[in-house]
């Protein structure tokens, strides 16, 4: 057990390491890493696998959720949410998301549609303790980031409810499983 909580240690430690001094970005505002597999459709079946008595991960579903955050220039930022996801076969699925979003700050209220994202999922490895899923997908603009104010000035990208761009996107997840819980890397 001692060594278990050493390795997890070390783990975290080096997560934290590498995030300190790297120069890099984590999830963009597009909502990619919370799309299908990379999300929770994998940890269902990831479940389902580790609880036997459990019933078999749903094939296809739809959800709904909601996001609160305070973002830059303490901007308030609702944004409901609904996401679907559809098996195709028992490794890969297409998940589809979008979202709408007020943004409420010193300079404006805002509120539209949030871009579309789609996406596929492949799970390449699948284990007791580990799972690898491979996610390809586009991001669909739904408007453009040109939102202005009441004196007609364009708006920071917090106020943005569209990146206003097209995206290829493609995301690997690795997630490993120990006592303590489960571990995703995104």
């Amino acid at each position: 057990k001692l060594k278990s909580m050493h390795r997890i240690i070390l783990i975290l430690l080096s997560v934290f390491v590498l995030t300190k001094y790297s120069n890099a970005q984590g999830c963009s505002d597009a909502g990619f890493c919370t799309v299908g597999s990379n999300a929770d459709i994998s940890s269902e079946k990831y479940a389902a696998k580790k609880d036997s008595s459990q019933s078999s991960p749903k094939k296809h579903f739809v959800k709904v959720g909601v996001s609160v955050a305070l973002g830059e220039q303490s901007v308030f930022i609702l944004t409901p949410h609904i996401e679907g996801s559809f098996q195709i076969n028992p490794r890969s699925s297409i998940n589809i998301k979008t979202n709408l979003q007020t943004a409420i700050g010193k300079q404006a209220t805002k509120f539209g549609m949030g871009d579309i994202t789609i996406s596929h999922s492949t799970n390449l490895l699948s284990k007791t303790k580990h799972q690898l899923v491979l996610n390809i997908g586009a991001k669909l603009a739904t408007g453009r980031a040109t939102a202005k104010d009441k004196n007609k000035f364009e708006l920071p990208m917090v106020y943005q409810s569209s990146l206003g761009t097209f995206d290829l996107l493609l995301g690997l997840n690795y997630k490993f499983n120990y006592k303590l819980g489960v571990v995703n890397i995104a």
